[in-house]
């Protein structure tokens, strides 16, 4: 593969310019074709969201009555949808168990719209919505789906850290990591798993998803929240589900799918991936390609399989979306959708059942490892600190020109620096804002260093400090010589500001 160059930018910049993101998504065979055409188990995931339980077309149902009075407009516009886009919702019913739950999910899914809108109409005086704001109700929903409802081997966490594939090209700069969002696991209840992660520790950074803490949980579902950026929001929901087929190529389950959200302002976007079959001309026209064999052949019996090699780089992940891939910021979520999301979530959660009881059965141990070609999963975090040494080094050797070259070394050594706070385990959003203070005081300031170096006061010295300062007898005695003011409490009462006394010193009573 012929060298190719990305810049040392977190992977939330890199989701930002089409041109990067592609240039990644190629280098660790990401196919971003995005197709509508979606195979039979996904399709199966489709009509179990379009299942409702017959109450949600009865406005008067008991199920919404704790409901109605303050959700009443969104339970209208709900059964509205249900009547206008949908004629056949209540032939093929939800069963009684989903029936039963979809009424304790109704709280977060109604909430999700009475809080958008209520947090447009205020923009004008409480500010304008960030990406906080928005993702509050459906980080609630996730939380109820994933962890009230689920089985106790699943879990719903925010902000982690997903390690990702490096590509091994000359000259690539590799990303190693990047901060999803909102990441759904699942693992071994039985622990059977667990004992032999423990017992292959060499295996341990490939059969994990999470960054620098190798740990035993399978990424099954990831999400993005982005305000009103669509298309980076889908960049970085994609980015983080390469984390999970990954894993499962290593695990040696490349038939599953996994799943992640793309929310940007209203609009969701819910996305499937798997590794897909890439046959090259030559192959079709000679013979078969050895990736048409079943893709399940890497669970044979130990006996027929070959632990040890690489086999050739015949397949890449590939993406499948449920709803058409966002091009601009009209909505995609129609009067029902948001019930139609938590009845994907559902099914889905039966599908990731069912792969863990694959992944985690006792013939588990004989599966091997499955590589990419000119990959390496996961990337070391200390490659990029690695690259940036020996460019650094690279650049200290050779004589430095004033006037247009010293300007672009001036933008590298930014560049090094924001890589050298990433690397050290800083959050990658700490990393855009000294990316972006860089940016703007052309340099690495001196007074951060010495801020740096600085000893952080223990927090009960600086509210005494600031205590005694306020106190009627100074800390210092030479203070006063000094000119030490001592400022008086002031009362507002009646729209007069008046003298009323001055604070005493205070005695220290725990």
């Amino acid at each position: 593969m012929p060298s190719e160059n990305i810049t040392s930018e977190p992977a939330s910049l890199i989701c930002r310019t089409e041109t990067k993101f592609n240039q990644w998504a190629k280098l660790i065979h990401l196919n971003q074709g995005l197709h509508q055409d979606l195979p039979g188990e996904l399709q199966g995931l489709l009509e179990a969201s379009h299942k409702f339980p017959v109450w949600l077309g009865d406005p008067n149902a008991d199920e919404f009555k704790p409901h109605s009075e303050i959700f009443a407009s969104q339970i209208r516009i709900i059964q509205q949808g249900l009547l206008e886009g949908t004629t056949d919702v209540f032939r093929a019913q939800a069963d009684a168990r989903t029936t039963k739950q979809l009424s304790y999910a109704l709280l977060p899914i109604l909430n999700i719209p009475k809080t958008y809108r209520s947090s447009k109409k205020v923009q004008n005086c409480c500010g304008q919505m960030n990406e906080a704001d928005m993702r509050t109700t459906l980080d609630q929903l996730l939380h109820h789906v994933w962890h009230n409802e689920a089985v106790p081997n699943f879990a719903h966490r925010l902000e982690r850290k997903l390690q990702l594939p490096k590509s091994n090209s000359e000259g690539v700069t590799p990303v190693t990591e990047m901060i999803s969002d909102s990441v759904v696991l699942f693992w071994d209840p039985a622990d059977i798993f667990q004992e032999l992660f423990d017992e292959r520790p060499n295996d341990k950074p490939a059969w994990s998803c999470l960054a620098r803490q190798h740990t035993p949980a399978i990424l099954h579902w990831a999400t993005e929240h982005k305000q009103d950026d669509p298309l980076a929001v889908s960049r970085q929901t994609r980015m983080a589900m390469v984390s999970g087929l990954y894993q499962r190529r290593a695990l040696g389950f490349m038939n599953h799918f996994v799943f992640g959200t793309a929310h940007s302002g209203d609009h969701l976007d819910v996305f499937a991936g798997q590794w897909e079959l890439v046959k090259s001309p030559a192959d079709q026209a000679t013979r078969p390609s050895p990736g048409e064999k079943d893709v399940r052949e890497d669970q044979a019996a130990p006996d027929q399989k070959d632990r040890g090699t690489t086999p050739p780089a015949d397949r890449r992940s590939t993406l499948r979306s449920s709803n058409k891939p966002p091009g601009n910021s009209t909505s995609n979520l129609p009067k029902k959708d948001k019930y139609e999301f938590y009845m994907l979530m559902r099914a889905s959660r039966d599908l990731a059942c069912k792969y863990a009881a694959e992944i985690f059965s006792d013939q588990y141990g004989e599966v091997r490892k499955l590589f990419v070609e000119n990959c390496t999963w996961p990337a070391d975090p200390k490659d990029s600190q690695q690259i940036r040494t020996s460019k650094s080094n690279s650049r200290a050797n050779s004589p430095h020109q004033s006037g247009l070259e010293t300007i672009e070394e001036e933008g590298r050594v930014r560049a090094d620096f924001l890589l050298d706070l990433h690397d050290n385990g800083a959050d990658e959003w700490e990393a855009n804002d000294e990316w972006s203070f860089h940016s703007v005081n052309k340099g690495r300031p001196g007074w951060l260093d010495q801020l740096r170096r600085q000893p952080t006061p223990e927090p009960d010295q600086k509210v005494l400090e600031y205590l005694e300062g306020l106190s009627d007898e100074p800390a210092d005695p030479g203070v006063e010589n000094a000119g030490y003011m001592r400022p008086p409490l002031l009362d507002l009462t009646g729209g007069r500001i008046r003298k009323v006394g001055k604070l005493k010193k205070l005695s220290k009573i725990l």
